[in-house]
């Protein structure tokens, strides 16, 4: 079995469908990952260093490039909760919130330090209609 660039979920349902399975291998590339011949196969004897790790090690994501997450998904939801309010109840003289005076408020909540409009736009559009 070969599976290269699988999601979280894909990793998990594998981890269920083969618990201690030493013979198959998930990994990011071919030369990572397969499953060795049947029990007559002169590869089933001969078994790499990865085969011996267990299936969690084996399927744990490697380092990611880029900067670590700025913010928490317990703030992106305080701040999609906020833009949920109405403005005009919290006494913020408006009708509408807009992703300028969300971020405004979010810093004046104490929700966080600094955010710029342009990550709360993001968050909303993440979080759907």
């Amino acid at each position: 079995m070969h599976v290269y660039g699988i999601s979280e979920g894909l990793r998990r349902a594998a981890l269920r469908e083969f618990p201690g399975e030493t013979g198959v291998l998930i990994g990011s590339s071919p030369t990572e990952s397969h499953r060795t011949a049947g029990s007559g196969s002169h590869r089933s004897t001969h078994r790499n260093a990865a085969t011996t790790a267990s299936v969690a090690v084996r399927l744990s994501d490697a380092p990611r490039c880029g900067a670590p997450a700025t913010f928490t998904p317990e703030v992106i939801c305080k701040i999609v909760a906020l833009s949920c309010e109405d403005p005009e109840a919290l006494d913020v003289p408006i009708s509408h919130w807009s992703q300028s005076e969300l971020a405004r408020q979010a810093v004046r909540r104490g929700i966080v330090e600094s955010i710029s409009h342009g990550s709360v736009g993001r968050f909303l559009k993440r979080s759907g209609p």
